[in-house]
């Protein structure tokens, strides 16, 4: 009893007066599919779970009670979490998240240069994204809605019919790559297969390739790091994490602001 008194005392010291207990040695932790190198890097391999954040959002979006869960991923997902379970007359969620640790702006690789291009082409390019499971994937598929309607704060009741065919006319010369293979390596090891795709610029700086940044804006991909279920604390490994992601040409902290399209709208993009 002592002992575990004097655990407990130490623990509410280093939380500065919040009791907590520490999961990190045997809570889950769902790392985003792009993050899996860093995350083996920062996390214990017996508690980490590599999958799309898609897939780990769908896990908890329907569960009364959650299970308890470290999550790392884009921060969009957990404002499309929340979103939806409120949506379901849910309660939240998430207890804890970190500040944004880690950032990357989405950049464009191949034949065009602009998030219009891309809204506007006519077939004359054959477009590759990753999955809209995927933190790439769904932020690029807001950018080219949000250039093709002319704003970034649409919303699902902006998807009329002239949108839904200028969406399937977009569809019928974009292709979702596959999850195992990023789009950008598909464009790298299979020239030929896509004339443009998107990525982060961390991962085309880390195989040496020159990138373009858009110059008509765009969104940056910010990691933060959320505590799932009641009683679930933050791992002191967060730091590491951070330095991982950094060491593989992420930027510390947050990306510059820009407007971007709401949890919403991106999971309507996803759903519908």
């Amino acid at each position: 009893i002592m002992v575990v008194g004097a655990v407990a005392i130490r623990s509410w010291i280093d939380d500065g007066g919040e009791l907590t207990l520490d999961t990190d040695a045997s809570t889950t932790v769902y790392c985003e599919t792009a993050l899996a190198e860093q995350c083996r890097e920062a996390f214990d391999a017996d508690v980490l779970q590599i999958e799309a954040p898609g897939a780990t959002l769908d896990r908890f979006v329907d569960n009364r009670i959650p299970e308890p869960a470290i999550w790392v991923a884009a921060d969009i997902w957990f404002e499309i979490l929340e979103d939806e379970r409120e949506r379901n007359a849910l309660p939240s969620a998430i207890s804890d998240t970190s500040e944004v640790i880690a950032n990357s702006p989405l950049v464009i690789f191949g034949d065009c240069d602009s998030w219009k291009c891309m809204a506007e082409s006519d077939g004359s390019v054959d477009i590759g994204l990753d999955p809209l499971d995927t933190s790439t994937g769904l932020l690029s598929y807001g950018q080219i809605v949000a250039a093709h309607l002319g704003r970034a704060d649409f919303a699902s009741n902006d998807f009329d019919a002239g949108f839904r065919s200028w969406r399937t006319d977009l569809e019928a010369h974009l292709e979702f790559a596959r999850l195992a293979k990023p789009a950008l390596d598909v464009a790298l090891t299979q020239p030929g297969v896509y004339d443009v795709v998107t990525a982060t610029e961390a991962a085309v700086i880390a195989l040496g390739r020159e990138v373009v940044v858009p110059a008509d804006g765009t969104a940056t991909v910010d990691i933060s790091v959320a505590a799932i279920g009641n009683g679930v604390r933050l791992p002191g490994r967060v730091d590491d994490l951070t330095d991982a992601l950094v060491d593989s040409g992420w930027e510390r902290g947050p990306g510059a602001e820009v407007e971007g399209p709401s949890g919403g709208a991106l999971q309507a993009l996803r759903t519908q």
